[in-house]
């Protein structure tokens, strides 16, 4: 399963936020999309998913157009893992994860044994198990974006778009989040993934779009793109890129901003 951005122009009714995007998404690879607020991440991510129509450029699944698939046939195929979510009532956590079959089933079909049972994989798979019995609004943020995968996951997608996994959580579940999205591109998954820190790019990703403060696109790999140069263009920031030796002998690099006193 392959998703291809090509020379897209994304932006509201006639105005383009963002021009020039192209991207190709494998199964088995992670993509970041990097960049300062506003720039228009979230925006190319509603494209994408068909919520915003291109103004220029086309989108194919596989080599299908999109606006040939419905969002259904999409849904099975590409997965969504938003910043957040707040239901309007108190469901279990199974009954969230659930949700993500809607994509597998038949207009008005409920969800039955089967379902559930693939519901109780996922967590499994997630290591979430634990969570079973609890309900959704009365767990932790980091447990939170744990089910929003799961429920992405349970409509067995190839791809996953996952919009900023790990705004709003504290530094150890964002290393959690990311080791399992490790884990899910080792399993085969593509994910594409939007994040504010550079950092997160060598953690854990193949490829990486930075999105400069003047909108200019660069694409390539995280060692061609993430260079102090590039970063201080994107952020208008000072920059240094560090390298500390991990207690296995990997070498781990990281991003010092130089702040002024």
């Amino acid at each position: 399963m392959e998703l291809v951005i090509h020379n897209a122009s994304c932006g509201y009714g006639s105005t383009p936020i963002l021009t020039g995007v192209s991207l190709t998404l494998k199964q088995g690879e992670i993509v970041a999309i990097l960049g300062p607020n506003g720039i228009g991440k979230t925006t190319v991510f509603r494209s994408v998913l068909g919520f915003l129509p291109l103004l220029e450029g086309e989108i194919t699944l596989d080599g299908r157009p999109r606006e040939q698939l419905s969002q259904k046939e999409f849904s099975r195929h590409v997965g969504y893992v938003p910043q957040s979510h707040e239901p309007p009532f108190p469901y279990t956590v199974p009954d969230v994860v659930v949700m993500g079959r809607a994509s597998r089933l038949k207009n008005l079909e409920m969800p039955g044994l089967k379902e559930y049972l693939i519901v109780d994989k996922v967590l499994e798979s997630l290591e979430i198990s634990y969570l079973r019995e609890k309900t959704y609004t009365q767990i932790s943020g980091g447990e939170r974006q744990m089910v929003l995968i799961a429920r992405a996951l349970a409509a067995s997608p190839s791809l996953l778009v996952m919009d900023e996994p790990t705004a709003n959580l504290d530094f150890g579940n964002q290393i959690h989040v990311l080791e399992c999205i490790r884990k899910l591109s080792r399993r085969g998954l593509g994910v594409l993934m939007t994040t504010h820190s550079p950092d997160h790019t060598f953690l854990c990703c193949d490829r990486v779009i930075l999105i400069t403060r003047d909108k200019r696109v660069l694409e390539g790999t995280v060692d061609e793109i993430v260079t102090e140069e590039n970063l201080r263009e994107a952020y208008g920031v000072d920059v240094r890129i560090v390298e500390t030796r991990s207690e296995s002998g990997e070498w781990v690099r990281s991003c010092i901003p130089m702040i002024r006193v």
